[in-house]
């Protein structure tokens, strides 16, 4: 705060710095300077010399010769007591009291009733009221001071005076009104007073007529509160009990006797319109509840229709009441809506279908492509089932196979294990052994080409079914019934020549197959078979 106080004083008082000492701050020496000018003024006003000729630096010269500012002062006002006459001195007080009155915008007061009266004038209301009236107090010792000084000394009539206003001041604030008028009747010629005690009578009398018709007027009003609160509260508890009738009689007590009639009509038409708008009330929610029971009826009753027609698988009637529930401007959309559902549902059913199809396939070939590995290192075994049988059996299996029967083709495995265990028992030598297999290997191979897991320049079913999903799942969902239609078509006769060329190859095999199993029967008959000759490697 100080250097911000130092900063303020040096901005507004830049001269003040050549009065600074040392050690002392800025603001420090704008209050000693201020301070010290106006005491050595005031000191030089009151002995009569002009300090408003002399400059700062000279009224603080002055100051420096005493050890301090109130020495000077004291010094100057012991030296006007001394050396100066009462008149003088009442002069220069004067003069001083004056220009302080001055300075408040009043003229300075005679005597001290008029200081008072100048006092109590004051509007404390108001902020210029309040400072005059805080000024004027500060002033009262200094302005009773130079009254004495001026007169000598109270007057005996100045001390009746006040003895009086303060006997006055006592009684007013005792209430005693019949010593305050005693007072005053003192004050009046003897002829006027019974005319001054008439007018008290005529004022008190008054003053008790107001007061007693205020009094009256007051316990009315209180009546009159206690009244209506009853009425409010009675009021209350007839609404609370329904009690109508009681309550429009409270009503029409209160009218005159020319309006109930009318007052009663009003109630009659009130009464009847709100009989008709409750009965309204009461049709519109009996209305209002038997919709919507009908409403829930009929929704319990399409739902459970909708379950009944889902279970029986008839979408085509499901279909019709959505459509039967949609604006006729939208049944259209919703028809283009189903339509592309249906091709994309259709879409997804085939390519599951192929992909279901090629992977039987797949595993078939897999499980036949095991049986040619086991073949090929394959270790001596026994079986009880006849080599013919069994040979037979296996023929049947590979044309069924090749044939496109799936369930055929399963059975290949085993029947080619049985067959050759067989073989082994019934072969004469191991060449002939070897040669057994070769044959049910290649046979195998033959099988597993066709149906599409060894390489061939044919296309397999397998991929003619995986290439439909393929592009059925390409497709997008926009695609139309009729694409559809056409690619499923052609996916069918491009299956049927397959099959067609199956039965050539199988019918082929067939044939080799007879020719084998002659052969077989020449080198393994009992008796009279072909001999085979073993070359040693």
């Amino acid at each position: 705060f100080g250097a911000a106080a130092d900063g303020m004083a040096a901005a507004a008082f830049p001269a003040v710095a050549q009065f600074q000492k040392v050690g002392e701050g800025t603001f420090e020496t704008l209050v000693r300077v201020a301070s010290t000018v106006e005491a050595v003024g005031a000191s030089l006003d009151m002995l009569g010399t002009n300090a408003q000729a002399m400059g700062i630096g000279v009224k603080l010269a002055l100051a420096d010769q005493f050890d301090s500012v109130s020495a000077l002062t004291d010094a100057a006002g012991a030296y006007f007591q001394t050396y100066y006459s009462k008149e003088e001195q009442a002069a220069a007080k004067t003069a001083q009291m004056s220009g302080v009155f001055a300075s408040l915008g009043v003229a300075m007061p005679a005597t001290l009733a008029a200081f008072r009266a100048l006092v109590e004038a004051q509007d404390l209301t108001t902020s210029a009221g309040q400072s005059t009236y805080a000024t004027l107090l500060k002033l009262a010792p200094a302005f009773a001071d130079l009254q004495t000084s001026m007169a000598g000394a109270k007057s005996a009539a100045d001390i009746l005076s006040e003895r009086k206003d303060l006997e006055r001041q006592l009684l007013e604030q005792q209430g005693d009104t019949a010593a305050l008028r005693a007072l005053d009747l003192a004050k009046l010629d003897e002829t006027n007073r019974a005319l001054q005690v008439n007018i008290w009578a005529l004022a008190d009398q008054k003053v008790a007529q107001d007061a007693a018709t205020a009094a009256a007027k007051a316990a009315a009003d209180a009546e009159s509160a206690i009244a209506a609160q009853r009425d409010g509260l009675n009021r209350q508890l007839l609404q609370l009990q329904g009690d109508t009738a009681t309550i429009r009689a409270l009503d029409l007590a209160k009218l005159d006797e020319s309006n109930r009639a009318l007052q009663q009509n009003i109630w009659a038409i009130t009464d009847q319109n709100a009989a008709l708008a409750a009965q309204k009330t009461a049709q519109d929610e009996a209305a209002a509840s038997a919709k919507a029971l009908a409403d829930a009826t009929a929704q319990q009753r399409d739902g459970l229709n909708r379950q009944l027609l889902q279970l029986q698988g008839d979408t085509a009637a499901i279909r019709a009441l959505d459509l039967a529930g949609l604006d006729a401007s939208n049944r259209a959309l919703q028809e283009q809506i189903w339509t592309l559902q249906d091709s994309q549902t259709a879409a997804e059913a085939a390519a599951q279908a192929a992909q279901t199809l090629a992977d039987a396939w797949g595993s078939v070939g897999t499980s036949i492509g095991d049986e040619i590995k086991r073949i090929r290192g394959l270790a001596d075994t026994g079986s009880a089932v006849g080599f013919a049988a069994l040979q037979g059996q296996f023929n049947a299996a590979t044309n069924a196979a090749r044939g496109g029967d799936i369930e055929a083709a399963k059975l290949l495995p085993g029947l080619s294990q049985s067959l050759l265990t067989a073989a082994a028992d019934v072969a004469t030598s191991r060449q002939e052994l070897a040669r057994l297999q070769a044959m049910t290997a290649a046979s195998l191979e033959a099988t597993n080409e066709k149906l599409g897991q060894a390489p061939s320049a044919k296309t397999s079913s397998s991929a003619l079914l995986a290439a439909g999903a393929a592009s059925q799942a390409a497709s997008t969902p926009v695609a139309s019934n009729d694409a559809i239609v056409s690619e499923l078509v052609t996916l069918r006769e491009e299956v049927r020549q397959m099959r067609s060329e199956n039965n050539t190859g199988n019918a082929a095999i067939a044939g080799n197959g007879a020719k084998t199993n002659r052969i077989l029967d020449n080198v393994t008959q009992e008796s009279g078979g072909t001999a085979v000759t073993v070359l040693a490697a």
